[in-house]
């Protein structure tokens, strides 16, 4: 899995290709990704976790950043920000929604808006148009998972976002369950601690909305 455009991978993680469903609470899909673009930019040594802080690394700079990333380095500010509930709820929504931007534009997915007055989100799906590209990040995080000597640092890092905002039962598995387990397990344990450090406090300013959002 390589190191580029992780909020898009995440999206598409958690959607079932053919159906398009998310696959999960759409409030905590939308931390996922928004939390897996910013571990990018960690990646990219863009920017450091310091407690409940997050901040840029370095010179503020935003020049070659793609729209996902902008969004995350404007939100973010050359002052830094702290990690809160409102913090995240605002990356995650923006994010998501220019991801999806992007994935209907480049043609990977279509946006079905059905019927009714349902609750934001509620009503659509994102099935694939390009239905190798959709499924793809998926299949390669659970070949990961059942294959854990092919574990490299971006599968760890999804590993444990899905761990830590509780989405890890999105993914369907043809191998092993406790395989998966301690792969799982050990991809929490063996992150690096920058990545560590982000997803943990993540998780920690969400957990009132990861148990109150569940069935949103």
């Amino acid at each position: 899995m390589t190191q580029n455009a992780l909020a898009r991978r995440m999206f598409l993680v958690l959607h079932d290709p053919f159906s398009g469903k998310a696959l999960g609470p759409p409030k905590l899909i939308r931390y996922a990704v928004g939390t897996a673009g910013l571990a990018e930019l960690v990646m990219q040594r863009r920017l450091a976790v310091d407690g409940g802080r997050i901040a840029v690394a370095g010179e503020w700079r935003d020049g070659g950043a793609d729209a996902v990333q902008a969004i995350l380095l404007g939100a973010v500010g050359p002052a830094g920000s702290d990690i809160t509930r409102s913090w995240v709820e605002e990356v995650g929504d923006a994010v998501y929604a220019q991801v999806v931007r992007g994935l209907v534009a480049d043609r990977v997915i279509r946006r079905e808006v059905r019927g009714g007055l349902l609750r934001r989100g509620a009503a659509e799906r994102f099935p694939a148009v390009d239905l190798l590209s959709a499924a793809g990040p998926r299949v390669q995080l659970e070949h990961m998972l059942c294959s854990p000597h092919d574990m490299d640092v971006v599968g760890s890092t999804f590993a444990t976002i899905l761990d830590r905002l509780r989405l890890d039962a999105a993914l369907d598995f043809d191998c092993d369950r406790g395989v998966v387990r301690r792969a799982a397990a050990a991809a929490v344990r063996g992150l690096p601690g920058d990545l560590r450090n982000l997803v943990t406090e993540v998780a920690k300013a969400v957990v009132e909305v990861t148990l109150t959002f569940r069935r949103l």
